[in-house]
């Protein structure tokens, strides 16, 4: 099942119900009968000058356990998951299969631990701010999502 999501960096929360209601700027959440899925402070790290990668963070609260197993975009080539992980006093990243999201445990992407690297984007890809990406969990659910070109962590 498909549902489009907008994330922006914003705390709030916007329930989507099963009326359809249009999400609004900020954070996100699904919640179903007995399911539900938050998805907050989504954003893509600004890429240096002349680099085609980057890297994109958000974090996934859910009061199920599933887990994220891709990540796509049509504006990139590939977006990979990433972890980094300290190997002889050297922090090194690695691809990842994906990241299990336990009920009631935030799954946390950002600088120095998990994360989605961003791989191939076009020119111009970012000048609009954002960067649309579909995440595809355990159970073949996907969700359209926005992530806000910053610099840094928002807030």
């Amino acid at each position: 099942m498909r549902r489009p999501l907008a994330l922006a960096a914003l705390p709030l929360t916007l329930v989507l119900s099963a009326c359809g209601e249009t999400p609004a700027p900020g954070s996100t959440a699904i919640e179903g009968e007995e399911a539900s899925l938050v998805v907050e402070n989504a954003w893509v790290r600004t890429p240096p000058p002349g680099r085609d990668m980057t890297a994109g963070y958000f974090t996934v609260s859910a009061n199920y356990n599933t887990e994220l197993v891709s990540a796509t975009s049509a504006e990139a080539r590939v977006i990979e998951l990433h972890t980094m992980a300290m190997d002889n006093n050297v922090m090194r990243m690695r691809e990842v299969e994906g990241y299990d999201i336990r009920a009631d445990e935030p799954l946390r992407l950002e600088s120095g631990g998990n994360h989605l690297m961003i791989f191939g984007l076009t020119d111009g890809t970012l000048e609009d701010g954002e960067l649309a990406v579909t995440l595809e969990f355990a159970d073949g659910e996907t969700v359209e999502t926005v992530l806000v070109v910053g610099v840094q962590a928002p807030g």
